[in-house]
C-alpha cells in the first residue's frame, strides 16, 4: 500500500510521544519514549527524539507500507525561546538520514495549537511540566509565557511544587511550624526526611520536581487549604495568559480556547480557577487537546498552502 506518512512528535519534559498518520488524519501507530526536552540537555533530548522516531518507524502497523520518506513534525519544548530549532533539526537530519524526509521542528505549544485549531484563529494554554500560551491570529502567531522555569512557567507543575516548597521555607524563616500535611506529602514523594530535602531538591531536574505535583494535588483533594490555594493560584495565572494574549491584539470575534497538559486538563481545582478567570473575556468555548501529535497533519497542510508564516515572539 502506498501512502505518504506524516509523523508527529510531542516532546515534553517528562516523555516523548510519537504517532504516525495518513494524510487524511487517520492514526496508524503510536509509541512513547523518554524525555525530549532539548533545552535541559540538548544531546540527551535529541537522542530521545531519534530513538522514539525509530521505534515508531519499526512499529508493526507501519511495516509493509511503500511510501515516500515521511514528513516529520517535532513539537519540542523550549526550542523557540532558546533558538535551538536549527540545531535540533540538524541533529535529527544526521541521526535519521534516509528514514525521514522533511523535518519540521517547532515548539510543543505550536504543535498542540495546530492540533487544537488547525490553521484557524484561536488560543491554546498549556500547563504540564512548564506552561505557555499561544494565539493564532491569521498569519500571526502570538506567544505569552513559555520562558522556562528560571524566568516564568507560572501555573505549571514545576511552579506549583516550587511554591509549595517555598511555603515550607517561609514558615521556617518566620519561626512557624511547617505547613502540614503538605510538607509530609512532599517528603514522602521525594523519599527523604526533613534534613535532606533541600539538598535533594537542588540535585533534582525540572522534570523530577514537576513530578512531585501529585503530592500537592492529593493534599488539595483532601481539603488542605494551602494546597488548594496553590492550585487556585495556578489556574488564575494560566487565565492571565489568556487575558494577555487577547490584550495584545483586538479580535473582531470571540475566540475558542484550547487547553493542553495534565495540570490544566486533569486537575479540577486548577481548571475551575482557570475557567473563572476567563469567563468574562471574549471567548467562545473551552476544550481540551488530548493528542498534540494530531497537529502534525494540520501543520503539513498549512505550510503546504501557506509556506510563509510570520511569528511574533
Amino acid at each position: 500500500m502506498t501512502d505518504r506518512l506524516i509523523l508527529g512528535v510531542d516532546a515534553g519534559g517528562s516523555k516523548t510521544v510519537a504517532a504516525a498518520y495518513c494524510k487524511d488524519g487517520t492514526k496508524l501507530a503510536q509509541v512513547t519514549g523518554g524525555a525530549g526536552n532539548v533545552t535541559v540537555d540538548t544531546q540527551a533530548g535529541c537522542r530521545a527524539l531519534s530513538d522514539t522516531v525509530r521505534a515508531l518507524l519499526a512499529h508493526p502497523a507501519l511495516q509493509g507500507r511503500t511510501t515516500t520518506l515521511p514528513y516529520l513534525c517535532v513539537g519540542c519544548a523550549g526550542v523557540e525561546a532558546s533558538g535551538l530549532a536549527p540545531m535540533v533539526t540538524a541533529a535529527l537530519l544526521r541521526s535519521l538520514s534516509g528514514q525521514v524526509g522533511k523535518i519540521d521542528v517547532i515548539s510543543d505549544a505550536s504543535l498542540a495549537l495546530y492540533a487544537a485549531h488547525g490553521n484557524a484563529d484561536g488560543i491554546l494554554i498549556i500547563s504540564g511540566t512548564g506552561s505557555i500560551g499561544y494565539r493564532r491570529d491569521g498569519d500571526t502567531l502570538l506567544r505569552c509565557g513559555g520562558w522556562g522555569h528560571l524566568l516564568g512557567d507560572e501555573g505549571s507543575g514545576y511552579d506549583i511544587v516550587i511554591r509549595a516548597f517555598r511555603a515550607v521555607t517561609e514558615a521556617a524563616d518566620a519561626g512557624l511550624a511547617a505547613p502540614q500535611p503538605l510538607q509530609d506529602a512532599l517528603l514522602d514523594a521525594m523519599g527523604v526526611d526533613a534534613s535532606q530535602w533541600v539538598s535533594h531538591l537542588y540535585r533534582s531536574t525540572k522534570a523530577q520536581i514537576a513530578a512531585l505535583f501529585p503530592a500537592v494535588a492529593a493534599c488539595a483533594a483532601q481539603g488542605d487549604p494551602l494546597s488548594r490555594r496553590l492550585l487556585t493560584q495556578a489556574g488564575e495565572q494560566l487565565g492571565a495568559l489568556v487575558s494577555a494574549l487577547l490584550a495584545r491584539q483586538p479580535s473582531p470575534t470571540a475566540l475558542p480556547v484550547a487547553c493542553s497538559g495534565g495540570i490544566l486538563t486533569k486537575n479540577s481545582i486548577v481548571r475551575a480557577a482557570f475557567a473563572r478567570a476567563i469567563r468574562d473575556l471574549p471567548i467562545t468555548t473551552i476544550f481540551d487537546v488530548d493528542e498534540p501529535t494530531r497537529g502534525a497533519p494540520a501543520r503539513y497542510f498549512a505550510i503546504s498552502a501557506q509556506p510563509s508564516h510570520h511569528h511574533t515572539p
